[in-house]
């Protein structure tokens, strides 16, 4: 107990659960802090899966109201001694000051590094040039199966002007006109031509050659349209592994040639393998941005829990300081006013600064 003119010390805590409370809820958020990094980072032995992201971001999210009631708990208390102009206010909140910006500079510091960090390690420099690059192999791949495409048109419409120079040997000597179109579609590279009528009557064919290419199919009537007016189309068949080009022949009414030509290999392969790359890295590109979100997240935070922390445990540090000074204050205040026999009472608890007893 204390004697008359004592400066009654601040009542002793209770040794309950309250006093160990905050000081176990910030151990523990900055577990659940740690923890997400690691299991985000691939350090821990357990897969990031959403079954394990999403309950460790809850248990963040958590921790972090907590870490919040906490803070707001202690800033309320702090407040309502300098209203009430308690000893060493003034004091308690310069210190607090103090060390708030001391832990709030580094934590401004890390985020700003830590966020560009994270933005060049997700979008490097030459990402842009290989999303240009994959885009330009699908244009490649389009660009040459067209060429392969005009120039059977080409060699197509050349045979047809050749045949239709022909038709008076045509109607004069059929066996010669027929030894004249196999020479043509030889030369030409055909792997079969035929002279048909838009009702499917087949009058000449010529088998180059004996692949999967050399087949005659009959096309739909609008592809006689667009060959009669002259459209460079190619027509595809035999799951995309064989062009055919129909030119009308002039002198021969409502006659047709029609060719084929094997698409070379590569121009079956490469729009495959473009489209495949494609893919590919727009699932990389949906990756890449669930990741950026997924580590933002973890990062924001770990960052406001470590911050939030770091103030608590700052308040509470300031607090056990500053209690003490307070006392000596207000004991300093009742000598002045004549009072020799106070004496103050500190916990011993605090350490070093219990001498101020």
């Amino acid at each position: 107990m204390s004697m008359a003119g004592e400066i009654p010390a601040p009542a002793p805590r209770k040794r309950s659960w309250r006093l160990w409370f905050g000081p176990i809820a910030v151990v523990a958020a900055v577990a659940c802090a740690l923890a997400t990094f690691f299991v985000m980072a691939e350090l821990a032995p357990v897969a990031p899966t959403s079954d394990v992201v999403y309950p460790l971001f809850f248990a963040d999210a958590v921790a972090l109201v907590l870490l919040v009631a906490l803070v707001l708990v202690k800033a309320g208390t702090l407040i309502g001694s300098w209203r009430r102009g308690a000893a060493a206010a003034g004091l308690h909140i310069r210190i607090l000051a103090f060390f708030s910006a001391l832990a709030l500079t580094p934590a401004i510091i890390l985020a700003i590094v830590g966020s560009v960090t994270l933005e060049r390690a997700l979008n490097p420099q030459f990402l842009a040039m290989v999303k240009t690059s994959v885009h330009s192999t699908a244009e490649a791949a389009r660009v040459f199966r067209e060429t392969q495409c005009r120039s059977l048109l080409q060699e197509a419409q050349l045979s047809a002007s050749d045949l239709d120079r022909a038709r008076a040997m045509f109607n004069a000597d059929r066996g010669l006109f027929h030894e004249f179109f196999v020479s043509r579609a030889r030369f030409l590279g055909f792997s079969v031509a035929a002279i048909v009528k838009t009702d499917g009557q087949i009058l000449e064919r010529v088998d180059v050659t004996a692949d999967g290419s050399a087949i005659v199919i009959a096309p739909p009537a609008a592809d006689f349209e667009d060959a009669r007016k002259g459209e460079p189309l190619c027509l595809v068949i035999d799951d995309g592994r064989t062009f055919v080009a129909l030119r009308p022949l002039s002198t021969f009414p409502d006659t047709f040639l029609y060719v084929t030509r094997p698409v070379d290999p590569f121009g079956v392969q490469f729009p495959e393998q473009a489209a495949n790359l494609i893919a590919t890295y727009d699932s990389f590109e949906a990756y890449r941005g669930a990741v950026k979100k997924a580590f933002t997240v973890m990062y924001a935070l770990l960052a406001t829990i470590m911050l939030l922390s770091a103030v608590w445990v700052g308040l509470d540090f300031v607090d056990r300081l500053v209690a003490p000074i307070r006392a000596l204050i207000a004991a300093t205040d009742q000598v002045s006013a004549g009072n020799l026999d106070v004496r103050v009472d500190v916990e011993r608890s605090h350490g070093d600064l219990a001498r101020l007893g």
